[in-house]
C-alpha cells in the first residue's frame, strides 16, 4: 500500500509542474495545479499537509499572475491557515504566504477602488 501511495505522489509531483510562460501556460498550469490539490485533499482528507498548503500556494500566486485577486486571496489565506496549523510558532514560510496574503488583497483592493 506504500509503494502505490509513493507512486501517486511521485505522479501528482511530476503533473503539477508545468512552466509559467504566457497566458496560455498559465491557465493550463492553473488546471493542473487545481486538479492536484483536489488529489492532495482526497488523499490527506481532513489533514494539513505541506502538499496541499504547496498547491494552495501555486494556486494562489496562478490566480495572482492572472489578475484574478480573489481567488487569489482565498487560496492564500487557505494555505496561511494550514501553515500556522503545521508550524504553530511561525517560521519564514508563514511570514512569505502572509505576504502573498497581502499583496493579494492590496491588488483586490486596488482593483475594485479603480473600477
Amino acid at each position: 500500500m506504500a509503494s502505490l501511495q509513493n507512486d501517486f505522489l511521485d505522479f501528482l509531483r511530476l503533473f503539477a509542474q508545468p512552466q509559467l510562460g504566457g497566458l496560455g501556460n498559465q491557465e493550463k498550469a492553473l488546471e493542473n495545479h487545481t486538479k492536484a490539490l483536489t488529489m492532495y485533499q482526497a488523499l490527506y482528507p481532513g489533514e494539513n499537509h505541506d502538499l496541499i498548503a504547496a498547491s494552495l500556494d501555486k494556486v494562489g500566486d496562478i490566480h495572482y499572475a492572472l489578475a484574478q485577486y480573489t481567488e487569489a486571496v482565498i487560496h492564500h489565506a487557505d494555505n496561511l491557515k494550514l501553515c500556522l496549523n503545521l508550524h504553530p510558532k511561525g517560521d519564514s514560510l508563514s511570514d512569505q504566504v502572509l505576504q502573498k496574503l497581502y499583496t493579494a488583497y492590496a491588488a483586490l483592493k486596488e482593483a475594485n477602488s479603480s473600477s
